[in-house]
């Protein structure tokens, strides 16, 4: 009797497990296909652990159990990625898109090329992770800006291209750059929105670039010419309607004179700022008599217009 009660028990640990693996890979190939436009098939379910694990592992395993898996794409090109599901199929991340990437640098030679513009852009560490957002796939290209020069248009350009490689369906790229000063992370932007991402990284790169000039003493020689120095500083917002987005807004200079500093000298500073390409930012001049902010100097006149800082 107590070996019937062992079979059964047996029987149905089995058909439970059975019957889990078909609801999970039933919904993660439904879902995989339905995104991202992808056939694959999953080929194992391991229940994860939470040492060392992301934290839908950590926050779930409080409430569900929670499962590592592995698939196989069946489409060309051909290679395997991971997952993981919580129980109640609630939470469900996969590595498709960083998988696919590293399968493609090591054996597409065009996919190569791409490559080659984040170091020509002063980009390195380049990594790509995706999540799903209302039934519509989103890439987040990250990595590491050491500074440099940049070509936004060549850079967009390339980000779509990878894009396409990466996903069959329309996706949305999001670029998020760690730096010295802070880090940027853009809005989302599909292949329609091309000139406006373009736009945006083009800003964020010069304003990034116009901050290292004078932090890195690019203009310090012509401005000890007049007995001045200048410091720059980077304003930043931050937005979360949908997805949090890092993005520098303007460029502050404070330029700190002497106090037999005339303002034909003045103007002549402002002259630096702007050969540098410097005419948008707001300039802070500091003197004995205190602080004074003012932008867009061109004439003697034009200093009239500082207001003192209380």
């Amino acid at each position: 009797m107590v070996k019937k009660i062992s079979i059964l028990i047996v029987i149905f640990f089995l058909s439970g497990c059975t019957s889990l693996e078909e609801k999970v890979s039933t919904f993660t190939e439904e879902e995989m296909e339905e995104v991202y436009g992808e056939k694959v098939k999953m080929t194992s379910i391991e229940e994860s652990t939470p040492i060392g694990a992301t934290i839908i592992v950590v926050l779930t395993k409080i409430f569900t159990d929670v499962y590592d898996l592995t698939f196989q794409s069946e489409d060309d090109p051909n290679f395997t990625f991971g997952g993981e599901i919580s129980g109640d199929l609630e939470n469900f991340e996969e590595d498709y898109v960083q998988s696919k990437h590293e399968y493609l640098l090591e054996r597409d030679k065009k996919y190569e090329e791409y490559q080659n513009v984040f170091k020509e852009n002063g980009i390195e560490d380049v990594q790509f992770r995706s999540m799903i957002h209302k039934g519509k796939p989103y890439i987040t290209v990250s990595g590491y800006y050491k500074g440099g020069e940049t070509d936004p248009e060549k850079l967009v350009h390339t980000l779509g291209k990878i894009s396409e490689s990466l996903v069959k369906v329309p996706v949305e790229t999001s670029l998020d750059l760690e730096m010295k000063y802070n880090r940027i992370s853009t809005d989302y932007y599909s292949k329609e929105e091309s000139a406006e991402f373009e736009q945006i990284v083009e800003q964020q790169f010069m304003l990034v670039n116009h901050h290292e000039m004078v932090d890195g003493g690019v203009l310090d020689k012509e401005l000890e010419k007049l007995g001045m120095s200048a410091d720059s500083r980077l304003n930043w917002d931050e937005q979360s309607e949908y997805f949090i987005t890092t993005l520098f807004i303007s460029q502050d200079i404070t330029l700190f004179t002497k106090p037999y500093s005339s303002n034909e000298d003045i103007l002549k500073a402002f002259d630096v700022f702007r050969k540098y390409g410097m005419d948008e930012s707001v300039v802070n001049i500091i003197n004995l008599d205190g602080t004074c902010k003012v932008k867009e100097v061109k004439e003697t006149e034009d200093l009239s217009r500082c207001y003192r800082e209380r």
